[in-house]
């Protein structure tokens, strides 16, 4: 068996990689920041910690409801 480089995984057809798309949605979001805030993220402009604690407490309600509606479908 052939040993996965990035040649061989991208060239595979109906293959899809992660990061390209990972990292445009990375760049979208900055651009989003750039056009609400006049600055880009930094350290001196959020209080880190508590954004990324809220957007974890974001993140497990929408997975939970996720598991719920796909509960719903058995």
């Amino acid at each position: 068996m052939t040993e996965p480089t990035r040649e061989n995984m991208t060239s595979r057809p109906g293959h899809r990689s992660v990061f390209p798309e990972l990292l445009a949605d990375i760049a979208r979001r900055n651009e989003l920041g750039w056009e609400r805030h006049g600055v880009g993220l930094g350290p001196q402009t959020v209080d880190g910690l508590q954004e990324a604690y809220e957007e974890v407490l974001d993140l497990a309600a929408y997975l939970k409801a996720e598991l719920m509606l796909r509960e719903g479908e058995r």
